[in-house]
């Protein structure tokens, strides 16, 4: 019997997801083979469980792989249906833009022979009205057109770019992608003749879900409001369309044995020059001694760089917390694209009450940078990811925040505050030397650090600077003040 099952409910982890799926089936008192069929080929066979009540009694179960001969989805013609239509339209507009600048180069022309005719006109008798009324008629038509144009392109854009995505769609109907598929068979015994529900949990790689925060502070009420989103893509070979999404934070790709300790040997290192390289090898391994970095780790690795809307309400998740990891229960239902394309839901917006404190490095730069003190009075853990800050609802910067536990203590960085002027100076720089056979030298630093506020409250700021470290005993740091 073949089962029309349809997804209950999905948890989805760093980097995999657990999809339930449930199945009716009436059956008669005896033994059965039921078959879900059309899941993702890449399913974590370990993974498989299946639950079904009291009333049935699994004998076996198998994961078969089940190879295509031809592909039939009802998804792909529409697919099909919507590239057709957004292919019309896009030469409908090419043919509008065409069409506008056509009409643009014929009255440029129009008024070159105009201003030609009225130049000529203008020696027998001068209007100034007519013009007037020229220039603004040709103005007004111009500048038109510029409008129409302009907004034709920009709309040619937004329906470019969807055409790119659905196409990429489309590419997991083809023949190479759905040339297999899995079938999990179950052989039953039913103790007695009923309606049954068959739930079949698996996992599947190709889904992951990130924290990512939007960071609001109302300097005068000193409330710091955290809206607490996730951004979650998939690419299962599965549709997740109006499901119920849960966010966990357990890491399964961890193992969960404790590592054990071998020995640790150390011995005195003896260096042994290595052969020098000649020709382009040298000039290869120089290159990428250059692109390289030591972490402290003392890992190599290439360098990189990473990458004012209005608030809503957002509907605050259910957090289970387990032994081990926390899960959040999105509320309602969600639909999640199989294109990889993230997709921001919200999990719950926090209000902390904020003890706002500056820090300035004026040596290194010349701002002040706020930060808020607030602690994580809520059950739900704060996990490390990227936050977009905004200060009385202006965008300012962007940040990082750590792992924040529930009632732990944390820092979050508001970026600079123009309102706060800070100065570095070196005022005087003196030198001398003493004795007569064995001269010392004896250098003298004087700086100061300016600092005016230019807000209308009063601001606490801590300002750090540093003084040398001696490494040598015939070289001693005084500090003389503060």
């Amino acid at each position: 019997m073949i089962l029309k099952s349809e997804i209950k409910a999905i948890t989805v982890y760093k980097d995999r997801a657990l999809v339930e799926r449930i199945a009716k089936a009436n059956l008669s008192e005896g033994d059965h083979l039921l078959i879900f069929e059309a899941l993702p080929a890449d399913i974590d066979t370990n993974s498989i469980q299946i639950s079904g009540g009291k009333q049935a009694v699994l004998q076996d179960i198998k994961l078969k792989d089940v190879y295509l001969d031809k592909i039939s989805d009802e998804g792909k013609s529409v697919i099909l249906e919507e590239i057709e239509e957004l292919e019309d339209l896009i030469e409908e507009l090419n043919d509008r833009i065409n069409n506008s600048n056509e009409e643009k180069s014929f009255l440029l022309n129009l008024a070159n022979v105009s201003a030609e005719t009225t130049k000529k006109s203008l020696l027998a008798l001068f209007v100034p009205e007519k013009m007037q009324d020229m220039l603004k008629f040709y103005s007004e038509k111009l500048n038109a057109l510029d409008d129409t144009i302009r907004n034709n392109k920009k709309e040619l854009k937004k329906l470019e770019k969807r055409l790119q995505t659905i196409k990429a769609e489309l590419n997991k109907y083809s023949k190479k992608n759905l040339s297999a598929e899995k079938h999990v068979e179950l052989k039953v015994y039913a103790k007695e003749s009923r309606e049954m529900d068959f739930i079949l949990s698996y996992v599947v790689m190709n889904a992951s879900w990130v924290p990512i925060y939007d960071l609001r502070l109302d300097s005068d009420e000193k409330i710091l409001s955290i809206t607490y989103n996730a951004l979650i893509k998939q690419r299962t070979g599965e549709k997740w369309d109006n499901v119920k999404l849960n966010l966990s934070t357990a890491r399964p790709q961890i193992s969960g044995d404790t590592p054990k300790l071998n020995t640790w040997f150390i011995d005195i290192f003896r260096y042994s020059p290595p052969k020098a390289a000649s020709g382009m090898k040298a000039k290869k391994e120089m290159s990428r001694s250059l692109d390289m970095k030591i972490s402290p780790e003392g890992l190599m690795h290439d360098e990189f760089e990473e990458r004012e809307e209005a608030v809503m309400e957002v509907v605050s998740a259910k957090v289970e917390t387990a032994a081990t990891s926390v899960v959040f229960s999105i509320p309602g239902n969600n639909s999640i694209s199989d294109n990889y394309e993230e997709h921001k839901l919200g999990i719950t917006l926090l209000d902390f009450e904020a003890e706002l404190e500056y820090n300035s490095v004026p040596k290194l730069s010349p701002f002040a940078y706020l930060t808020a003190i607030a602690s994580n009075n809520s059950e739900f853990p704060l996990l490390a990811g990227k936050t977009n800050i905004f200060l009385d609802n202006s965008f300012v910067a962007h940040s990082k925040l750590k792992l924040v536990a529930p009632n732990e203590k944390f820092i979050t960085s508001l970026g600079i505050d123009e309102g706060i002027h800070i100065e570095h100076k070196l005022l005087n720089r003196f030198a001398k030397e003493e004795g007569v056979f064995s001269k010392k030298g004896k250098k003298l630093f004087e700086y100061e650090i300016l600092v005016k506020n230019n807000k209308k409250l009063d601001c606490l700021i801590k300002i750090k600077d540093q003084i040398p470290i001696s490494q040598n005993q015939d070289v001693k740091v005084e500090l003389l003040e503060p």
